[in-house]
């Protein structure tokens, strides 16, 4: 019980000398210093600790060296190095084999390249060494405690003017030939894609506004582009012929109802004239406009230039016809 009270009252003197010992230097910026050495000796052992140079410079990487001298007969537990330094990273580490010296001591060692962290507190801290013999199962633990090291710190502003680096000026450098072409296909990829993407909502536009139209309104706009084409005077009558009566049988299924376009000239004939809104006499020219139509769409008739102005003034009438009855009823 005592042995283990005066072992913990040597280590709080160890701690002691310690934080007493390692006061920062009072004079940080003198260039000319030598290596900081500690040397402490107890229990058998002995434990070197060596930073180089004797001060920290910002700029420039320091050697830590951390050697251990202990007879064969003692067991250590060594402490982890890195752990204890603080403001430095670790740029290598270095440990060679253990060795054995003249007087049969072994010797262990490890060395440290650290980089300074700027603006930060630069300390190696106590490490604490355990040991216990080999020998002995019911010995006590003995603790070895290396004093901290505070290397003085060299300020920037002592650094000779020479030097420091002027700040250079940025160099505009001129792009590769490959560089060029890259943004110059961006560009045109870029270019393409609202080129497109204004030709989409234009259409997308115009589709809306033609889905809000009237039938009437509707029909006379699909019967305009089709007179657009000028299908006749290209030779094309069977085409002409199935898209204006497509035109006509659409509107009246839209207005009346009456699903035209499925249906054969007689079925829808015969439809009609049930309907009230198809008096006789809009029936009788449907039957006249339909079927000089089915001619040229079935029987290869070639119709004339009066003939297909007809057809085209038959379709306006009846539209601008049937499109006032209706608004007159509703009215």
């Amino acid at each position: 019980m005592h042995r283990i009270t005066w072992t913990y009252l040597v280590m709080l003197l160890g701690l002691l000398l310690t934080i007493g010992c390692s006061q920062r230097p009072q004079n940080p910026d003198v260039a000319d210093l030598s290596d900081i050495v500690h040397v402490v000796e107890d229990h058998g052992i002995s434990v070197t600790l060596t930073f180089s140079p004797g001060i920290v410079d910002p700029r420039e990487d320091a050697i830590f060296s951390l050697v251990t001298r202990f007879p064969a007969g003692l067991q250590i537990d060594f402490p982890q190095t890195e752990v204890f330094l603080e403001g430095f990273e670790v740029a290598a580490t270095l440990s060679p084999p253990d060795m054995t010296d003249q007087s049969g001591y072994q010797v262990r060692e490890t060395v440290l390249r650290l980089t300074p962290i700027p603006g930060r507190h630069y300390r190696i801290a106590p490490m604490l060494f355990a040991i216990m013999p080999n020998d002995d199962a019911n010995a006590q633990t003995q603790y070895l405690i290396t004093p901290a090291i505070r290397p003085p710190v060299r300020r920037l502003s002592a650094v000779d003017d020479a030097h420091l680096t002027q700040t250079v000026e940025p160099v505009y450098i001129s792009p590769t030939m490959a560089e060029f072409l890259r943004w110059a296909l961006y560009a045109v990829m870029l270019l393409c894609a609202l080129f497109c993407g204004g030709l989409l909502a234009r259409k997308l536009k115009r589709k809306i506004e033609i889905m809000r139209m009237t039938p009437g309104e509707r029909a006379r706009f699909e019967l305009e582009q089709l007179l657009a084409k000028d299908l006749p005077a290209k030779g094309q009558f069977k085409t002409f012929y199935f898209a204006i009566t497509a035109i006509i049988r659409t509107y009246i299924e839209r207005q009346h109802g009456i699903r035209a376009p499925e249906l054969t000239t007689p079925e829808f004939l015969a439809a009609a004239a049930k309907r009230p809104a198809f008096h006789p006499a809009v029936v009788e020219r449907l039957r006249e406009f339909l079927e000089s139509a089915d001619l040229v769409k079935f029987a290869a008739w070639t119709p004339t230039k009066r003939a297909i102005q007809d057809t085209i003034i038959t379709a306006r009438n009846y539209l601008a016809e049937d499109e006032s009855t209706n608004t007159q009823g509703e009215s």
